[in-house]
């Protein structure tokens, strides 16, 4: 047994592990972490269709927004309405 560890830091309950676990809950930022998948040329059609109803095209800011929400494997809807949101609170800052 390590000299330089004490037996309850070894010996822990499971009661007390539970508690670490709810302790430990996922930043905002793991979801930056996640890994990336690869658009398929069906989702890259369907995006720049719609870049056509943005500013600045697939280049604007909400269309960057849906390929990097896309690529963290959102769906087509559900990072159209993340970027949306993200639309709006990026106009109330200016």
């Amino acid at each position: 047994m390590p000299y330089h560890h004490k037996d309850s830091e070894i010996f822990k309950t499971k009661e007390e592990e539970a508690k670490e676990k709810i302790k430990r809950k996922p930043s905002k930022m793991s979801m930056f972490e996640r890994p990336k998948v690869k658009l398929t040329d069906k989702d890259m059609k369907k995006l720049k269709d719609h870049s056509k109803l943005h500013d600045g095209g697939m280049k604007g800011k909400h269309m960057r927004n849906m390929v990097r929400l896309m690529r963290m494997g959102m769906t087509f809807s559900k990072a159209h309405k993340e970027a949306v949101r993200l639309d709006k609170t990026s106009k109330k800052s200016k």
